[in-house]
């Protein structure tokens, strides 16, 4: 079949982005946004809540004047019929949208969905969001942006997540305390880095709905401090001049105006026993909410609080009245008097007119006691440590999310009154996880444990602790803030994404480190205080100076500083866990990318700190980072050349002009090497049509593209390599060096490469192509340092994933869109720009759209509403859990396919009871008429519900294929498959795909189907082996699969390795019956860096510090095929092999090889390369194969396939 088919779909009108006469949105106006001073009390109403850490305040006094504008703008709007021209690099720029109750408002553009017809909108003075038809936009008139926009975003103050997120009951109660509801707002202080207002919010009777919601939902932040708050001083800023210090009050980086403005003045906190990671303790359960939430005491500090209770009591039982708290605050400690009259250590929850909620901070428990009953504690009795430690059951989870009474009280049975031995396993914020070892009510084998959100773990043997680095491959675009700022060569930017997980590590290591004491043999990896604001932070030791000094790096900010060694401590464990925040970069020079290090004048460094400060200042500008290239200094430094944008401007664009009228100077210092080569977006902007040929595909989600416009710099390219490696074969070579390299392709030309890896065998990516295959060595040369015109010209490969086609398809689909598009030519039309720098394309081959055909072809076409409420319908699909090389599970088989191949599901789910009461609850909740699916909105890959007819309940499944009648589905928690009718498939909503698959398909290691077979009865031994069994699983290796990952396993049971069990029942094939290699998907391996050495080994230059570029998640061995002989299948006869420009390629059988990561690095490559295949000795292959596609008329076309492959004869089709 042939793209040039009759059958295809011709282009509708609505296809393409029509660029007719219209008004296009602008960004000549902005929103004005009044400054709130710190401390001002205002009248809100609450707009919009999204969290508790992002709410919409409107002040209340300009309320009705908001309404009477909407009003102007409704009558302005309503009835124009005019076209509204909207693209993606519109994204920011203010316009006017019309709500769903028909009034027209002030908007921001948020996103333009692929087919640019519905586009995302934030309603400015409401915090709404919402997705409108394209007609239903309109450029915001001048005289709108006269009022100023008096909606703020706001965070609760005080309040925190912990590093979990917010579960929707939280959510809930939050809206049904505040949304749409007028309440007193004291705007606390602005968190410029955080975009937003922290608040405290009072309701009726003054109450503070702060310390209501967060004693409700224990999540109160012991620290006031903001992300802002923990910023160190960027002494670079002081360049700028005093003038334009004052103009620009607000600073980005400085120490949030210092703390003393922000703060409360400190309150004394009690210490809390701590209990290390694998350490066991005596421990007695003192109080129990229900088996997920109890507390308990250790005998630790047994004797000494007996001593403290005794004292207690002589203390308050002879006390005055004058020792009475007169005025309780939330968050004090205490001494309460509890309801058995005796006085207990406690700390404040709430306080009202004549009662107080106390904590008993020793037992876990929470009583209401009289005002009368509150003591003062002194200093002394608040020395020990809390003694009540916080738990949860883990293995152990309510059906529907609340524990029967049964249960808890089945609880309560097995740990009341008891000594329990428990081993700590994993530490929280606010509860410990542990195995209680005795006393332990057991139910049909499995043990209560605790658990909590997992900070960090402890291995087995003793490492020495190191921080992870950010590593973004080539191309990436980050959403951003920048942390520091010594130089627009050199400055530090942080993950906008990860703010709140650096806030709450801040926030644990000031509680962990506050009047800890210096300890020798401090790590390089470590805790220091700094020198200016005193607070603690994660380090590493760069530089040993004079004693007692070192240089340490702050690797969340970016800043460096001389710190005395008595201000370091030894970091913990969990403090590792997350990766260092900062990463450094160096600003692309627009004039001249090759130049790395450059000098700028005061003009260019003042644009670029104004730049960057303006962006921090709002609270709608997304600053965002696109990665160019990666660089290493001397000393092993790596530097990310990047551009700082924002929806309006390029930091780099703005200072072109400076550029060109005053050039900057090449600055002496340390000289650079680059470890990638450069990205480029060839000047293609989403909206834009490009003329491309295809290079290589992996499959219709990864693809490479050549641009037509580049056409003579890929042929001047070609020559340079040529005439240089023809000079470099006739001089001494060193024998090692890095990355970056010329490699020879099968056609023996010799192109820009990539080493990948370098055991079992060497895999080079070819950069300006897109492939990535096996070399020798002796087909590698080095990039010499002055080949700089070789290393200036960008990646020409453009990677490429076809928009608006299913994440996982069927694999006929990939061969068929393989065979058909490599080396052809197309019209692309870039639809969107993923963040790891992929284009989402739409290809045009004459009038044919590809992607419309290749979904029809194959029956994956989506069902898309007239009523569009959100995209992310379009593209419904399961979560999928991943698999890690090494990682060990226990599972049961839940469903066989072969002797080899089956479906796994772990044997400590928590997760699958909840699913099967999820969709229960749905069914029930819904009349079956709603829930009936449209026949014509199910296409391959649709997630939905079935009925599993041999026991009539409902389950989660996937279609795999359909007719007229009836669809096969995968129940995707079990594995097992099914034909149902289309009445017995129900719409799966979008919140029950978020849990992953349960099942994972899993294949034995050791049995290659190309080298045997199984003997027909092997399936009944392995169902005899397994069947009801808790088998030990170790993951070998993870593949890909159509799509689908599969793990390859060794599997235990009772002892027995089934693997070793099943080989009695395996039958090996000859290796001259082999019908070639198959493709496998190896984990991306870590890249080798550039340098000269004289060792004769491929050596890393900078150890831990590895970028990767590559930006590819697999890494696939070549496909048996003749490539260069590939053409397009058509009805009638088979297009002859047509050479490209690299030729006609060798075709080879590859043999199975093993993928091993970084460690292997510094091996000899020789010792490993694959032997080419002997010419005389290269074998023919035949290989029959079979397919059903659709034509035209929708009727089933059968093919017979015979492919005749040698090293003599190009491919030949045969169509029966």
């Amino acid at each position: 079949m042939s793209l040039q088919s009759h059958s295809a779909v011709e282009e509708s009108p609505e296809t393409r982005i029509s660029m007719a006469a219209g008004e296009r949105l602008h960004k000549n106006e902005l929103f004005m946004y009044p400054e709130l001073s710190a401390g001002t009390v205002e009248t809100v109403i609450v707009t919009e809540v999204t969290n508790p850490q992002r709410m919409f305040c409107q002040l209340k006094v300009f309320s009705q004047e908001l309404k009477k504008l909407s009003g102007q703008i409704t009558q302005c709007c309503e009835g124009r019929t005019i076209n509204c021209i909207v693209s993606p690099e519109m994204i920011g720029f203010p316009c006017a949208a019309k709500g769903s109750d028909g009034r027209w408002y002030r908007s921001v553009l948020q996103q333009v969905c692929s087919n640019n017809k519905v586009v995302e909108v934030l309603n400015v003075d409401y915090g709404t969001k919402q997705f409108v038809q394209i007609g239903n936009v309109r450029p915001l008139a001048s005289e709108f942006f006269r009022m100023p926009v008096v909606t703020y975003i706001c965070s609760f103050h005080g309040i925190i997540d912990k590093g979990v997120g917010w579960t929707t009951s939280e959510i809930d109660y939050l809206k049904t305390l505040l949304l749409h509801k007028t309440v007193i707002a004291k705007f606390e202080y602005q968190s410029i880095s955080e975009g937003v207002h922290y608040v405290t919010l009072y309701g009726d009777d003054n109450t503070s709905i702060n310390n209501l919601f967060g004693s409700r939902e224990s999540c109160f932040l012991e620290s006031e401090k903001t992300l802002g708050d923990y910023a160190i001083c960027n002494t670079a800023s002081s360049c700028k001049q005093p003038a334009q210090q004052e103009r620009n009050p607000r600073k980005m980086l400085t120490h949030a105006q210092t703390v003393e403005g922000t703060e409360r003045k400190d309150i004394v906190r009690l210490p809390t026993e701590h209990l290390a990671l694998n350490s066991s303790h005596v421990a007695a359960v003192q109080h129990i909410s229900d088996p997920s939430e109890f507390w308990i005491q250790t005998q630790t500090y047994a004797n000494k609080f007996d001593e403290l209770m005794d004292s207690i009591y002589h203390l308050y039982k002879v006390s005055l009245n004058n020792d009475v708290v007169r005025n309780p605050t939330v968050g004090i400690y205490c001494a309460a008097k509890a309801g058995d009259g005796e006085f207990y250590r406690a700390t404040v929850a709430e306080a009202s007119e004549t009662q107080v909620k106390v904590f008993f901070v020793d037992y876990g428990n929470t009583e209401v006691v009289d005002k009368s009953n509150i003591r003062t504690l002194p200093d002394e009795f608040k020395k020990l440590p809390c003694l009540s430690l916080k738990c949860s059951l883990a293995g152990v989870r309510p059906k529907d999310g609340k524990w029967s009474l049964s249960a808890q009280d089945l609880f309560i049975k097995a740990v009341k009154d008891k000594d329990l031995t428990v081993h700590v396993t994993t530490q929280g914020q606010l509860k410990t996880k542990m195995t209680m070892l005795s006393g332990v009510y057991s139910n049909k084998g499995m043990s209560f444990q605790t658990t909590v959100n997992t900070v960090g773990t402890v291995g087995k043997e003793k490492q020495i602790p190191t921080f992870k680095e950010h590593m973004f491959p080539i191309g990436s675009v980050i959403d951003v803030s920048v942390s520091y700022i010594e130089s627009p060569n050199d400055f530090w930017c942080q993950q906008v994404k990860n703010t709140g997980h650096l806030k709450l590590l801040m926030h644990d290591i000031q509680a962990q480190y506050a009047g800890s004491e210096f300890q020798p043999n401090v790590e390089m990896a470590c805790i220091a205080r700094h020198p200016d604001n005193q607070l603690w932070y994660r380090a590493l030791v760069i530089y040993k100076r004079e004693m007692p000094h070192v240089d340490v790096l702050f690797v969340d900010y970016g800043q460096t500083e001389t710190v005395s060694l008595y201000d370091l401590r030894r970091i913990s464990p969990q403090f590792l866990a997350l990766q260092g925040q900062a990463f450094r970069c160096s600003l692309l020079n627009p004039v001249d990318p090759t130049s790395a290090v450059n000098e700028w004048n005061r003009e260019a460094i003042e644009t670029f700190h104004s730049f960057v400060e303006t962006a921090a200042s709002s609270s709608f500008v997304i600053l965002k980072c696109t990665i160019y290239a990666v660089m290493y200094s001397e000393q092993k430094i790596v530097f990310n050349i990047v551009d700082l944008e924002t929806p309006f401007e390029s930091v780099c664009t703005s200072m072109v002009n400076l550029v060109k009228s005053a050039p900057p100077k090449i600055a002496a210092g340390p000289s650079f090497r680059l470890d990638t080569y450069y990205y480029s977006m060839h000047n293609v902007k989403t909206g834009t049509e490009e003329q491309v040929t295809v290079t290589c595909v992996n499959n219709v989600h990864e693809f490479y593209c050549h641009l037509e416009k580049n056409a003579d710099v890929i042929k001047d390219l070609k020559i340079k390599v040529k005439n240089l490696c023809h000079q470099l074969r006739n001089v001494k070579l060193p024998t090692v060096f890095g990355t970056l390299c010329f490699a020879k392709y099968t056609n023996g030309h010799w192109y820009r490469g990539q080493i990948k890896a370098t055991k079992p065998a060497i895999l080079v990516h070819f950069v300006d192509y897109g492939d990535t295959i096996e070399v020798e060595k002796s087909d590698l040369l080095p990039i010499p340092r002055e080949a700089s015109d070789i290393m200036s010209v960008p990646v020409q490969a453009v990677q490429c994933s076809l928009s608006d086609v299913p994440a996982n398809v069927p694999t006929e689909m990939n061969h068929w869109f393989e065979t058909s598009a490599i080396d052809c030519k197309f019209q692309a039309l870039v639809v969107a720009r993923e963040p790891d720098g992929k284009l989402q394309v739409e290809l045009y081959h004459g009038n044919t759209q590809v992607n419309s055909k290749i979904k029809k072809m194959f029956q994956t076409e989506k069902h898309t509403e007239e009523n569009v409420k959100s995209p992310l319908n379009f593209s419904l699909c399961y979560h999928q859990e991943e698999f890690l090389e090494g990682q060990k599970l226990e599972v049961y088989i839940t469903a066989i396919s072969d002797a080899q191949t089956f479906w796994c599901q772990p044997a400590d789910s928590e997760d699958l009871e909840k699913i099967t009461s999820s969709v229960s609850k749905v069914l029930d909740a819904n009349s079956a008429d709603h829930m009936h699916i449209d026949p014509d909105s199910i296409s391959l890959g649709s997630p939905c519900i079935a009925l599993f007819s041999d026991d009539g309940f409902w389950y989660r499944a996937e279609v795999i294929d359909r007719d007229e009648d009836a669809l096969s589905v995968l129940f995707v928690d079990y594995g097992n498959k099914s034909q149902v009718n289309f009445t017995d498939v129900r719409e799966m909503p979008p919140d029950l795909t978020q849990t992953p698959r349960q099942a994972f398909l899993c294949e034995l290691e050791g049995f290659d189907a190309s080298h045997g077979s199984w003997h027909s009865n092997a399936v009944d031994e392995l169902s005899v082996l397994t069947t009801d069994k808790v088998l030990q699983l170790t993951v070998t290796r993870v593949a890909s699969e159509a799509g689908k990952i599969k793990c390859l396993v060794q599997i235990e049971c009772e002892g027995q390795v089934i693997n070793e069990a099943l080989k009695t029942w395996w039958r090996s094939a000859s290796a001259e019956n082999q019908p070639g290699a198959f493709e496998l998907s190896p984990p991306c391996l870590t890249q080798l860096q550039c340098e000269e050495q004289s060792t004769g080994e491929l050596v890393d230059p900078h150890a831990d510090i590895l970028p990767c570029d590559g930006g590819m998640d697999e890494i696939r061995l070549p496909q048996l095929h003749n490539k260069g002989a590939e053409g397009i299948l058509t009805l009638s006869c088979v297009k002859s092999a047509v050479e490209t420009d690299k030729g006609v390629k060798e075709e080879k059988a590859f043999l199975v090889m093993d993928i091993i990561g970084p460690d292997d690095f510094n091996s000899l490559l020789d010792e490993n390369s694959t032997e080419a295949m002997d010419e005389s000795e290269s074998p023919t292959y035949s290989m029959e194969s079979s397919f059903d596609i659709i034509n035209s008329s929708g009727k089933h076309i059968h093919f017979y396939l015979l492919f005749l492959i040698s090293k003599q004869y190009d491919a030949f089709l045969l169509i029966k």
